[in-house]
């Protein structure tokens, strides 16, 4: 019941039920049939039947007065008995970039499992951005947080984005040793980390000056696995991840460029339809940056 009381605090935020419906991933049915059977269990009449839009009634008010200050408590509560006798939906959907796979996120957390305390994580990988409304994802890892009311983006990851290239191009193309020789030299764009005009921009290392990289590209990507696959096979210049490139620019078959120069970080975020505070949300976020950060 308490689980409902909780159901209903949220409903009644908005003013009319298909609204409610929309942002909280659900059919206005399922909010009418919740709605009518909470009243039932409490024998409260809650919402007006005779308004258009979605009225309280006093005793509707009444109650999210009550509960109102204890919502977030209650609802941990809840949700951690429910995850532990295994009542919840457990399944939870989680989509992520699949640049994610160099990283073998699904390793990871394989072992740590037993930390998801009756949870399934249903991992998807996906090229590109991604509406967790549109397809009904529970969260998902993203570049760019989505910046609706009902969701929250947390930081999870960073990088700095460094200019390499293969040490086997250096010796068939020359070094390039200043900004100006990059113009003669095939030099690929990334998407995701240029500004909106497509202006390649170079960020000096402690420093907040900028500066424009003088080369018209002839390639765009919007992978760093694709642009990582072409710089090792001796091809093309490329912005990488730096965290991604640690071992080969340890072995030194990948040279950063320019070390006083980066192009700026890649940052991504988890976006999630549960609350800060939920426990399903918790649990995924702790195992995530335990993720990256081992």
């Amino acid at each position: 019941m308490y689980d409902d009381i909780l159901f209903f605090l949220k409903v009644a935020e908005y003013t009319k039920v298909s609204v409610a419906a929309e942002n909280l991933g659900t059919s206005p049915s399922t909010i009418s049939r919740k709605i009518n059977a909470l009243e039932e269990m409490l024998r409260l009449r809650l919402i007006k039947r005779d308004s258009r839009n979605l009225e309280l009634t006093d005793e509707g008010r009444n109650l999210t007065l009550v509960f109102k200050s204890v919502e977030a408590e209650v609802g941990d509560m809840i949700a951690q008995c429910l995850i532990k006798n295994k009542r919840y939906n457990n399944i939870i959907n989680v989509v992520l970039p699949v640049g994610m796979v160099s990283f073998k996120f699904s390793h990871k957390l394989a072992t740590l499992g037993n930390k998801l305390a009756g949870m399934e994580l249903n991992l998807t990988y996906y090229a590109g951005n991604v509406d967790i409304d549109r397809y009904n994802y529970d969260m998902a890892i993203v570049s760019l947080g989505n910046k609706k009311e009902y969701q929250s983006a947390v930081l999870v990851y960073s990088s700095k984005v460094i200019l390499v290239c293969s040490r086997r191009y250096i010796e068939v193309n020359g070094l390039c040793s200043s900004i100006d020789d990059f113009a003669n030299h095939m030099v690929i764009g990334n998407v995701r980390i240029l500004e909106d005009n497509l202006i390649p921009l170079l960020y000096r290392e402690n420093e907040g000056s900028t500066i424009k990289l003088p080369v018209e590209y002839k390639l765009y990507l919007n992978s760093f696995i694709e642009a990582k696959n072409l710089v090792l096979a001796d091809m093309a210049i490329s912005g990488l991840m730096e965290n991604d490139i640690k071992d080969e620019l340890a072995s030194g078959e990948l040279v950063r460029l320019l070390p006083d120069y980066h192009l700026g970080y890649m940052n991504y975020y988890l976006v999630s339809k549960f609350d800060s505070e939920d426990v399903r949300n918790k649990a995924v976020l702790e195992l995530i940056k335990n993720t990256f950060e081992s």
